[in-house]
């Protein structure tokens, strides 16, 4: 899998990825971004399901994630699929200074948005 994580800023303190616009349009930002904030987190090491947790460990692998804090999963977004609506998992990553949400549509990962944590806690 080869992303580009080109980074839009906005004011809201969360960086935007360019190929998360097709799932996180961004009139659905702010919702977005509550979803983020509600992210379940869990220990990266353990028993996990097995298809967040794999598509989890490549993109941690892939973008060279360091070091991992916690992994978070939820079958939570809707997005547009073609003519129909899909419910896609949003996936987290949390470093001690970020939290990187990716939406995994399950032919592939698609990075959304990178939360600078500086200054705050998510539960």
């Amino acid at each position: 899998m080869t992303v580009s994580l080109d980074k839009q800023p906005v004011r809201t303190g969360v960086d935007w990825c360019r190929p998360g616009e097709s799932v996180v349009p961004k009139a659905r930002r702010a919702e977005f971004v509550r979803k983020m904030r509600e992210q379940v987190w869990h220990e990266p090491e353990g028993n996990h399901p097995f298809s967040p947790a794999h598509a989890l460990m490549a993109v941690i692998e892939e973008f060279g994630i360091k070091p991992v804090t916690g992994i978070g999963y939820s079958p939570a977004w809707t997005a547009p699929d073609g003519p129909e609506t899909a419910t896609y998992t949003v996936l987290g990553v949390k470093t001690r200074k970020q939290h990187i949400a990716f939406v995994d549509q399950g032919w592939r990962v698609v990075p959304v948005a990178i939360l600078d944590l500086e200054g705050e806690e998510l539960a």
